[in-house]
């Protein structure tokens, strides 16, 4: 009955599978048609049961939602317009196992193919593929992989930049228009790399280790946004460890601002676009000119401002010459000089003065006290034999001899006697 069909609607397109094929020309929108009819013919594709994690959740205003439901290979686009949404009693998250009953058809504008949901049921809060990407989370957490102490600084004034994306993408070439027109003096190298599916893991590898060899300041991974499922090269242990391990400072613009990888957290810097990327690394040229304009102005101010002080102190100065010239100063310290010398004299006059009153009569008391005049007086001085003054008779015995000084000279006597 299938084939029955097909060709008719071969026949009707005028193709033939057997025999010559006739080289007719057919527009866009009749091939999309000509595949949607093969999908609504199969009864296979209606009524059918698919389980899968829930990614890239939305609900619109409108009431539809529009999610993709995936395993660890493959992903589907899933729709349930309002009237069917309505009847889901759970509200989906992403990362929650499901399993959804619609038909698979074909969006006609866009030729693709996607899930219409009927109804949907839930069997697990979380998915094994979420379930391992938090797991893989806190392995790296407990690592210290995301440690702020781990990361490296990003130059302010970068002099060379290396691009690792995607060929052909719009990425790189936003990337690089807007360090071109930011900051042209920088010099861009670019490490073209594939950054979807198995192939990126092996590819952005070649591109590090080529980036690695050059004396760059900074390395940018950009890659456009899309569906979470395009970015699962980024979740993966493999390349998270990798750039962990460079030696230079790793700017990561993976996605769009709603987009979040582990190397997102394991980057030294994490960008919400590779355009925010670009102009995160690298100055405003045209800004720097106007900072540098604005401090030559604040600059010139303040210097001329110091020159004005200057002047103004100058000005002082020469109205105070007089007062602080060499001449002033030393007619000043001579005046000083002679006063201080005047003032010396009486001084030392004076002490002396004193002092010699003082000498004068001690002179006096000495003159009374010096026993040669008191000699003169008719008085003596008693010593014995060891020239020792003799005050009393206790100190002498008889019979021992002393020595009697007198005015005109000395008398040796012996005792005979005491009483």
């Amino acid at each position: 009955m299938l084939m029955e069909f097909l060709g008719t609607l071969l026949k009707q397109y005028k193709i033939y599978i057997f025999g010559e094929i006739q080289m007719n020309k057919y527009t866009v929108s009749q091939v999309n048609s000509f595949i949607k009819n093969i999908f609504s013919f199969e009864e296979i594709f209606y009524g059918i049961n698919v389980e899968g994690e829930i990614s890239n959740f939305k609900y619109t205003s409108s009431g539809h939602m529009y999610f993709t439901l995936k395993d660890e290979k493959s992903s589907i686009s899933c729709v349930f317009f309002k009237d069917r949404a309505d009847l889901v009693d759970f509200m989906p998250e992403d990362g929650m196992l499901v399993v959804v009953r619609g038909d698979i058809g074909v969006y006609e504008a866009y030729g693709k193919y996607q899930l219409y949901g009927i109804n949907m049921q839930q069997t697990k809060k979380e998915g094994d593929i979420l379930k391992n990407l938090k797991e893989l989370k806190n392995k790296f957490l407990k690592e210290g992989l995301f440690n702020l102490e781990h990361k490296k600084k990003i130059p302010r004034y970068p002099r060379k930049i290396g691009i690792i994306a995607a060929k052909g993408g719009s990425a790189i070439e936003d990337v690089i228009k807007i360090i071109s027109n930011r900051f042209a003096v920088v010099k861009l190298y670019v490490y073209y790399a594939v950054m979807q599916g198995q192939k990126a893991l092996k590819s952005i590898e070649k591109a590090l280790n080529l980036s690695e060899k050059e004396d760059l300041d900074l390395i940018i991974i950009a890659r456009g946004g899309g569906l979470k499922e395009d970015l699962d090269v980024f979740d993966s242990e493999f390349i998270v460890r990798l750039i962990s391990s460079t030696k230079t400072p790793i700017v990561s613009a993976i996605g769009h601002e709603d987009n979040w990888s582990i190397v997102d957290l394991v980057s030294d810097l994490r960008a919400s676009t590779p355009s925010d990327a670009a102009a995160m690394v690298c100055p405003n040229y045209l800004e720097l000119l106007e900072k540098l304009k604005m401090y030559k102005v604040i600059f010139q101010r303040q210097f001329e401002r110091k020159i004005e002080g200057f002047r103004v102190k100058l000005d002082v100065f020469k109205k105070n010459f007089l007062f602080y010239s060499p001449v002033k100063k030393y007619n000043l310290y001579k005046e000083k000089l002679d006063f201080y010398k005047s003032n010396l004299k009486k001084l030392i006059l004076n002490k002396y003065n004193i002092y010699f009153n003082i000498f004068k009569n001690k002179q006096f008391i000495l003159d009374n006290l010096n026993p040669e005049k008191i000699l003169k007086k008719g008085y003596c001085l008693v010593l014995n034999e060891n020239d020792c003054r003799i005050k009393t008779t206790s100190q002498l015995k008889v019979g021992e001899k002393l020595k009697i000084c007198l005015e005109d000279g000395e008398l040796f006597v012996e005792i005979l006697s005491k009483r």
